[in-house]
């Protein structure tokens, strides 16, 4: 997901140590950019960094720094995108008759 960097080290290093932790950091690598990237997909910020985590790719949730900037500035302005629509009631029949 990260490809080489400094998340690869640490799990080098982590799995030479012993297989456990290194499980533990890619499960958090792995959620953390899964989740990051559901957020991206819906227009979201991704929010920042995350302790343990050094790529930018995870960070981000797979998307540009472009998209990164512009999805924050989305969410600063408080325009979140949502517009409201209002719901129809069906008409009474009653009302609607000539008697």
């Amino acid at each position: 997901i990260c490809g080489p960097g400094a998340d690869f080290i640490i799990n080098c290093t982590l799995f030479l140590c012993s297989v456990i932790p290194s499980h533990v950091h890619a499960f958090c690598i792995s959620c953390t950019y899964f989740h990051r990237k559901r957020g991206v997909r819906k227009n979201r910020y991704p929010g920042g960094r995350k302790i343990f985590i050094y790529s930018e790719r995870v960070w981000n949730g797979g998307a540009s720094w472009e998209r990164v900037k512009e999805l924050k500035m989305k969410e600063s302005s408080g325009d979140d995108g949502v517009v409201e629509v209002k719901e129809k009631r069906p008409s009474n029949s009653r009302n609607n008759r000539d008697s």
